[in-house]
Order: structure tokens, then sequence, then C-alpha cells
């Protein structure tokens, strides 16, 4: 397939470029393309060949996707929808990473700092911990780093083209299972994109530079026990669990300012204008053909 850019072998092969770019990206349903997701390959390199091939209409690519996406979710399983591995959870993964790093990174920043210079675990079952006043301390930390990384995120600037596939996320899951929106989006958006880079910052694109070799045991538990904490308020979800049990009124406490969140990205998104899709020269480099070698 030829590239982004024109290539350099006169107006032929522009025309030609042009031609097979009108044919890839204007059929409606985009059957070619979401065709092509469903082979092996590399989801991420190939996410970023889209983004420049569709340009403004990768949206409409990304509408497309998580109708068909909800359209053949059971109701038995909607609430676990994003816990898949579909090529449409894959890409809208890979999507939240490739506009939302410089978000992520300036929420997460700070209290990933503190987590990486631990001295000790924050180990808060009482199992292991016996020690009434260091249990209260451990769960005294944990709440603050959530709480912390909770109230970057709603105060730090979305990203437009994240919110807008936010949006349409919780509009196709308000048509078929209206009571599950929410917990869906969270799922989304903490369960596949903020939670990973908190229990593995090694293997994100957020923080490339940190190394699994310098992260402890100790940093690794409790940035696991910190992730639970979020996922379990992204989900309304009280814990179950004794040791966690405590943990629940925080939930009970954050939780309308979780929704009030996704109130505020879906309406920032402006229908009459869609967010720019359009990266950088190096990745517009990129092939469909190249992405999926």
């Amino acid at each position: 397939m030829a590239s982004c850019h024109s290539n350099e072998d006169g107006e032929d092969g522009d025309d030609t470029n042009d031609a097979w770019r009108v044919a890839f990206t204007s059929d409606p349903d985009f059957h070619t393309a979401r065709a092509l997701l469903q082979r092996k390959g590399d989801i991420k390199a190939l996410t970023h060949a889209y983004m420049c091939v569709f340009g403004d209409q990768f949206l409409n690519l990304v509408r497309t996707m998580v109708e068909s996406e909800v359209s053949n979710v059971s109701d038995a399983h909607a609430v676990e929808m994003m816990r898949g591995n579909s090529a449409c959870m894959k890409i809208l993964s890979e999507v939240a990473y490739v506009v939302g790093t410089d978000y992520l990174r300036d929420v997460l920043a700070g209290p990933m700092a503190v987590l990486f210079h631990l001295q000790d675990t924050l180990e808060v079952n009482h199992a292991i911990v016996h020690d009434d006043m260091t249990l209260a301390a451990h769960r005294a930390q944990l709440e603050s780093l959530a709480q912390t990384i909770l109230d970057r995120l709603v105060c730090a600037p979305f990203p437009p083209l994240l919110a807008a596939v936010c949006l349409y996320l919780r509009r196709s899951v308000a048509t078929r299972f209206h009571a599950h929106s929410d917990s869906i989006l969270g799922g989304f958006l903490f369960l596949r994109v903020v939670c990973p880079v908190i229990v593995m910052p090694c293997r994100s694109s957020v923080f490339p530079h940190v190394a699994k070799a310098s992260l402890p045991p100790h940093a690794l538990r409790s940035s696991i026990l910190v992730a639970k904490l979020l996922q379990n308020l992204a989900n309304n979800a009280f814990f179950k669990e004794d040791y966690m049990a405590p943990f629940n009124p925080f939930i009970r406490r954050n939780f309308p300012t979780v929704v009030a969140f996704y109130d505020r990205i879906c309406d920032s998104v402006d229908a009459a204008t869609s967010p720019t899709t359009r990266l950088e020269t190096t990745t517009s480099l990129l092939t469909v053909d190249e992405a999926w070698k």
C-alpha cells in the first residue's frame, strides 16, 4: 500500500497514492480497515498509521468500531467489555496513549515518584502487617496517593481527541446498556489506560525511561494497591475483602466526582469541530503495509 505522504516518483505516483487513499478511507463502514485489524500484527504501529491515513476521518473509524463492538456484546458480558482483548479494545487503548501521554505524565509523575521512592511497602493486609498503627498509616498514605491522582486527573486539561473517543464510547454503550455506560467508560479510562501505567510504568510510553529493575517489589505492591483503589472507585464497587473494606468510604465519597469528570469530558467535545488527529511528521511517514510487517 502507498504511504500517507505523496511519494517522490512524480505525478503518476501521486495520483495512485491519492486514489488509494480515497478508496481506503471513503467506505462509510471501513470494511477493509477493520478487516486488517483482525489479522495478527503490531496494533500500536497500525494505530499510528491509521491516524495518519484517515486524518479527520479517524474518529469516524473509531465510532464505527465502537458501535460494532457494543452491538456484539451480550447483556451478560456488558460489564466485562473493557476486559476483552479485541482489536477495538486494543486500538482504543493505543489511541489513548498516543494522544494522552503528556496528560498522563503530568497527572502521574508526582504520585509515581512517591511510589518509586518508598522505603517500605504500604501493605494493608492485616494477615501480613499486624501492627494497627502501621496499618492505619499505610491506609492513610494509600488513600492520599489515590486522592492526589484522582484530583489531578479531574483538574488537568483533557486531550480533545481522547474526549471524543470517550463520548462515542459512552453514547454507544448507553443505547444498549444505559445502566452500565459510566462503569464501561470508567473501565476504559482506568482499567485500560490509567491503572496499567501505575502498575507497570516500565511497559508504558508514559514513562519510557523507567526500567523494570528499578522498581523494588514493595513499590510494585503499593502501586497495585493504589490502582486497585482507583479501579474500584471507577466501577463504584465496594471492596469485599476485609483488609480493603476500610477504603469503601473513599469510594462513596469520590464517586460523584468521577461521574462529574465523565460528564465534563464528554461535554467538552464540540460536535461542530472534530479534534485533529494529525501526528508528528515522523509518525505520518508510516505506511499501513509497514505497520503490519
